[in-house]
C-alpha cells in the first residue's frame, strides 16, 4: 500500500520517521504516483520538511523544465523558491526563456 504524503508528515512529526526516509518516501510517491494532487502535496512537504538536498533539488529542477502538468511546475517553483533560492538561477533562466504558461511565469516573477 502506498503511504499518503499525509502519513509520511505524521510519521516525521512524530519522530517515526527520520528525514532521510520522509524524503525518499516522498520522491517515490512524485515519480511514481499517477494521482496529481498526491503528487503536488509531496513537492510541497519536501519543501514544509527543508529537504535541501540535492537529489531533491535535481528532482524539483526536473519537474519545473520539464513535467507537462503546469500545477506541478508550480508547486515545484514554489519549492526551489523555498529551499533552493540560491541554487535558482539557472532553472529560472531557462523557465523564463521557454515556459508557455502564463501562471507559471507569474508565479516565478514573484
Amino acid at each position: 500500500m502506498e503511504s499518503s504524503p499525509y502519513l509520511i508528515n505524521k510519521n516525521y512529526i512524530n519522530k517515526k520517521v527520520d528525514k532521510t526516509s520522509a524524503i525518499n518516501q516522498l520522491i517515490s510517491i512524485i515519480e511514481n504516483s499517477d494521482n496529481l494532487s498526491t503528487r503536488i502535496e509531496s513537492i510541497n512537504l519536501l519543501a514544509q520538511i527543508n529537504a535541501d538536498t540535492n537529489n531533491v533539488f535535481k528532482l524539483v529542477e526536473n519537474l519545473l523544465i520539464s513535467d507537462t502538468n503546469e500545477s506541478i511546475r508550480l508547486a515545484a517553483a514554489s519549492t526551489i523558491e523555498k529551499i533552493f533560492l540560491n541554487d535558482a538561477l539557472e532553472p529560472l533562466r531557462w523557465i523564463f526563456k521557454h515556459e508557455e504558461s502564463l501562471k507559471c511565469l507569474v508565479a516565478i516573477s514573484k
